[in-house]
């Protein structure tokens, strides 16, 4: 599927409260993430099952929407699963800007 999209992403858009648990949310994922992978458009971040985490994450798309409008987000924790999957994906040109999240704290 191809989709026209821009890319672009407008961090101005965050106040200085936002903008600090914009970043302190982008650090838990890149310190909780056990493993990763390339998928279409973005990677596929895979995360221990811990609720507070899951929470977290919810919260960064929050954010992220608001600054990011061209990325998809995908939260997975199937029934029975000891850890879930927070898919981040997009146009062409979306797995460049997303690789530096690939590199864990």
């Amino acid at each position: 599927m191809t989709r026209e999209t821009e890319i672009v992403c407008a961090l101005d858009v965050f106040e200085v409260g936002p903008a600090t648990r914009h970043k302190e949310l982008l650090a838990l994922l890149q310190r909780s993430v056990a493993s990763h992978e390339e998928v279409e458009g973005g990677f596929a971040f895979h995360l221990p099952g811990d609720p507070a985490v899951f929470a977290s994450m919810a919260e960064l798309v929050t954010l992220e929407r608001q600054c990011c409008g061209f990325i998809d987000f995908r939260l997975e924790w199937p029934a029975g699963a000891e850890a879930f999957t927070f898919s981040m994906t997009g146009p062409e040109g979306t797995r460049e800007i997303l690789t530096p999240l690939t590199a864990q704290a």
